[in-house]
């Protein structure tokens, strides 16, 4: 998603940008949205990188792009390696508070990288030019600009408690298990006051629904919600995983939440990315393992009752977000193009 808000932002700014990712990214691709292209990368074997190495020059040398700016994963090795060998600038964009393995590898060659967060780990710092590295920010979907907007403000003690819990691209059949069952169990003050909104697997949404009707508790559950923006609008606390978009957007609205980070995650770089707010006091923590009903029951009725903690996490959150992060991604893109190229009104840019 950040590589496609680069690709739309750099074509509204003059500049043709091709896009490249494998089958599994083509589903998020608008199907009209012009210089698309697969990469034909099938597997991780030695044979298949080759393959979609050689793809991958073939792209370069036919377009001849200024610059390759690259999101990271494996499918962007390839891409790496071509316009390393074909010289081409490179750029990449890490979204994660922890480096991923890939822009690890190629971040020592890179022209600029741009970081998410500023304390981000894993940089291969002793072989890097400190002076390539930026903190842009992760870029978030244009329907959240709104809410940037409207400051966040808490429930009084007697009003209903908004809860809103999001589970991600993993899915979250824990919050599901837990989530219904806790608020059920309230004391019955707080227990009136609940109002929730959760995200569900389809295979326990039925379990879910049914816990919530016997608990009697004010709920709307569904497995997929197209309206998050407005659902974070009125969300007094947010339950959900940390991937890096997840908490940007958090971070973005100014929003209070409770992360529990996906526990296979890679490197379990989700962990990171809730330490990154965790530690300035915009969100609190726990681990899948801790995430139970009576850690969960605690930390609802502390901060049902303590409005003033919701919104000290609010702002702090707020404070760390990077609102203009595509601006300064553009900025970063035409820094790494060539200077007579810099200079045309329109280029290239191939983003992989």
């Amino acid at each position: 998603m950040p590589a496609l808000a680069l690709r739309h932002a750099l074509t509204d700014s003059g500049l043709e940008a091709h896009f490249i990712c494998d089958m599994r990214g083509q589903k998020y691709v608008p199907h009209d949205m012009p210089h698309t292209h697969t990469m034909p990368l099938a597997s991780k074997s030695p044979l298949g990188i080759a393959r979609a190495v050689l793809w991958s020059m073939k792209q370069l040398r036919a377009y001849k792009p200024s610059c390759v700016v690259s999101f990271g994963g494996y499918p962007a090795f390839p891409m790496n390696i071509a316009a390393l060998l074909l010289r081409v600038p490179l750029m990449l964009h890490e979204q994660n508070a922890l480096m991923g393995r890939v822009n690890r590898l190629f971040a020592p060659f890179a022209s600029k990288v741009a970081l998410s967060w500023e304390k981000t780990q894993g940089l291969p710092t002793r072989w890097m030019n400190e002076t390539n590295i930026h903190v842009t920010g992760l870029p978030v979907r244009q329907d959240f600009e709104t809410l940037r907007n409207q400051s966040y403000t808490p429930c009084p003690p007697q009003e209903p408690f908004h809860i809103l819990v999001l589970g991600g691209s993993q899915g979250a059949t824990i919050f599901s298990k837990i989530v219904p069952k806790t608020l059920a169990s309230l004391s019955e003050k707080l227990h009136k006051r609940i109002r929730l909104t959760m995200q569900c697997p389809a295979s326990s949404l039925k379990e879910a629904k049914d816990i919530c009707q016997k608990g009697n508790i004010e709920a709307h559950v569904d497995v997929f919600f197209q309206n998050v923006s407005a659902l974070l609008k009125e969300a007094h606390l947010v339950i959900c995983r940390s991937g890096a978009s997840s908490v940007a957007e958090i971070a973005y609205c100014g929003r209070p939440a409770l992360f529990v980070p996906y526990p296979l995650a890679k490197d379990d770089h989700q962990r990171w990315n809730a330490q990154s707010l965790v530690d300035e006091g915009g969100a609190w923590m726990l681990d899948q393992e801790h995430f139970t009903q009576d850690r969960l029951t605690c930390h609802i009725e502390r901060l049902a009752q303590n409005p003033h903690l919701l919104l000290f996490a609010a702002e702090r959150a707020r404070a760390l977000a990077h609102p203009r992060a595509l601006q300064a991604l553009v900025g970063l893109v035409r820094e790494v193009m060539p200077y007579e190229q810099r200079q045309a009104v329109k280029k290239e840019i191939l983003g992989a």
